[in-house]
């Protein structure tokens, strides 16, 4: 079944992708995106090459202040997690939609992170969105290593139970 995310961006543009349903629950999706083009995404002193085949691996929860993208390769080879800020998530039959908050947080497989796009508020972090953004990067950050953790491990999960095709279990 596919379904699609629809990413409303702070300036009011939205973008639509459609993705294979991987699992629904009360308030959680997970989606599966192949990626189609190559891209680079600069991240403090590091490069990050998602090369064209790559899945995203996409965890929604209506509950939480972000929602993040598991890049793995075929062979299973983790390139790093995405996490969007986000507000508004709304988990549908046929749709997850939510608004970027435009900060994200990039994450390495070693577990090196950066904060993104901060030059990109029209305002000061603490200050943007009454400290809202401030507050949810902060509470991502404080639990990195368990939200980390959780999406190996359920990932995995998921291939295991054969939910996943295409991405091998490391």
């Amino acid at each position: 079944m596919h379904v699609i995310e629809r990413k409303k961006r702070y300036d009011g543009t939205v973008t639509e992708y459609r993705c294979r349903l991987v699992r629904r629950r009360e308030r959680e999706m997970v989606l599966l995106y192949a990626i189609p083009q190559p891209f680079k995404l600069n991240a403090a002193s590091w490069t990050v090459h998602i090369p064209a085949g790559t899945y995203t691996v996409a965890y929604y929860w209506e509950h939480l202040p972000y929602n993040v993208y598991h890049w793995r390769t075929p062979a299973g080879i983790s390139l790093g997690s995405y996490f969007n800020i986000v507000k508004d998530t709304c988990i549908a039959e046929n749709c997850v939609s939510y608004t970027d908050m435009i900060v994200d947080v990039m994450v390495m497989p070693n577990g090196d992170y950066a904060v993104l796009d901060e030059d990109e508020l029209p305002a000061p972090l603490d200050v943007f969105e009454n400290g809202r953004v401030k507050s949810s990067v902060d509470q991502l950050l404080r639990h990195l290593d368990e939200v980390m953790r959780y999406l190996y491990e359920e990932t995995d999960r998921l291939i295991e139970a054969g939910n996943i095709k295409g991405i091998v279990r490391l």
